[in-house]
């Protein structure tokens, strides 16, 4: 009988605090922009460098490789960032 008490407590405690770690986690993203040189266009992903030579990975959801041809021009990009998860493209846009 005591067993069952016990488990009882902990799957009633389990389960509000993993409801709140999970509205926690979506509610941390961050939209990020900034003007980075283009350096890869692959179909999953680009590779940039921005104005300080950090070189990142950002994922995309739909292949650009065939419409961005220029590399090591200047785009200004918009990404949205959660907590252990990769960047993921929100828009592109070439500078002139």
């Amino acid at each position: 009988m005591n067993k069952n008490i016990n488990i009882k407590t902990i799957k009633s405690t389990l389960i509000p605090i993993s409801l709140i770690l999970i509205i926690c986690w979506y509610l941390f993203d961050t939209t990020t922009g900034e003007r980075v040189t283009l350096l890869v266009a692959g179909s999953h992903n680009i590779l940039i460098q921005d104005k300080d030579n950090h070189i990142s990975e950002i994922s995309i959801s739909i292949d650009l490789s065939d419409l961005i041809t220029e590399r090591k021009k200047l785009f200004d990009i918009e990404y949205k960032e959660r907590l252990f998860q990769r960047p993921r493209l929100i828009s592109i846009k070439p500078v002139n």
